[in-house]
């Protein structure tokens, strides 16, 4: 049997340019970013995140434009549920949904079944980053500023689309501290 990097090569992907792999745990895919044009509607020379099926060769781009071309914009650091049906990332792209080019980074939601967006950072003024998913892909957690600058990890449920920031805390000498790089449990509980 081929390894994973055989399989990728042999698809013609440089393995040296790409980055923040996901790979699924029944190893059936893999998804990745990288600044190479892999498929033809990826036409942007930014950075596109990608999923690949391992057992069928599909190569499909994630960061897509509603006219399913390559966005417009960068994306980055792919989050993917146990099953591989929902890949979470952000981007400052402004053609995935209609945001009005206001160039802060968002966190989507992208569905393989039907190769959808979805924006999840609904009614962000600042930035959003670092996703990260539960397994069943219901609840993300996610790196966000808040009014003062200060980064916060927001928990965001799929289920009732709601967006609490859960890391306001302060100091032992009441300085609000920043938080970064937020990770959340299989079952999305902790």
């Amino acid at each position: 049997p081929l390894t994973v990097s055989e399989i990728l090569l042999g698809s013609g992907i440089d393995l040296a340019d790409i980055q923040h792999v996901v790979l699924g745990r029944d190893q059936g895919w893999i998804v990745f970013e990288t600044l190479q044009s892999l498929v033809g509607e990826d036409g942007n020379a930014e950075v596109d995140i990608y999923r690949y099926d391992l057992f069928n060769g599909e190569l499909q781009l994630v960061s897509h434009a509603q006219n399913g071309l390559s966005a417009n914009k960068s994306s980055h650091r792919a989050a993917v549920d146990s099953e591989g049906k929902f890949v979470i990332f952000h981007s400052a792209s402004s053609d995935f949904v209609d945001l009005d080019g206001e160039g802060k980074h968002h966190i989507y939601r992208w569905n393989v079944e039907n190769s959808t967006i979805n924006l999840i950072s609904k009614g962000s003024t600042v930035d959003a980053t670092n996703p990260a998913v539960d397994a069943a892909g219901n609840k993300l957690a996610y790196q966000q500023l808040d009014h003062l600058g200060m980064s916060q990890i927001v928990l965001y449920s799929v289920e009732n689309s709601q967006a609490n920031i859960i890391s306001n805390l302060l100091s032992t000498d009441a300085e609000q501290l920043t938080h970064s790089n937020p990770a959340i449990s299989g079952d999305g509980q902790y």
